[in-house]
């Protein structure tokens, strides 16, 4: 019963500690997606947070991984994600980042 006790206490911890550093990340890649957004796209700031918020809520871990690399032009990591991808994921990324500049420009 107490190793049930300390292995629950330590999974929770270590949610919490995940937890923390996982809203700093969330935050810097959600500013990493407007300033590139803003130089790739010539959008007004509303329109590239719409694209930030709109690419964290609609893919998966990877394709948000992926659709970073791509506004960033990390080319290495486009190389890495796209070998991670299936080609349903890969289609949906671009269909969605070519469709997103215009439902958030307005």
């Amino acid at each position: 019963m107490a190793r049930l006790s300390s292995l629950l206490t330590t999974s929770v911890l270590s949610f919490a500690v995940a937890a923390m550093f996982a809203i700093p990340a969330s935050a810097a890649e959600r500013d990493t997606v407007i300033a590139s957004c803003k130089v790739q796209l010539n959008l007004a700031p509303k329109g590239c947070e719409c694209i930030a918020d709109k690419a964290k809520t609609e893919f998966n871990e990877k394709q948000h991984a992926f659709f970073l690399a791509v506004i960033t032009q990390d080319k290495a990591a486009q190389a890495r994600w796209r070998g991670d991808l299936t080609v349903n994921e890969l289609t949906q990324v671009g269909m969605r980042m070519g469709q997103m500049p215009g439902e958030c420009a307005g």
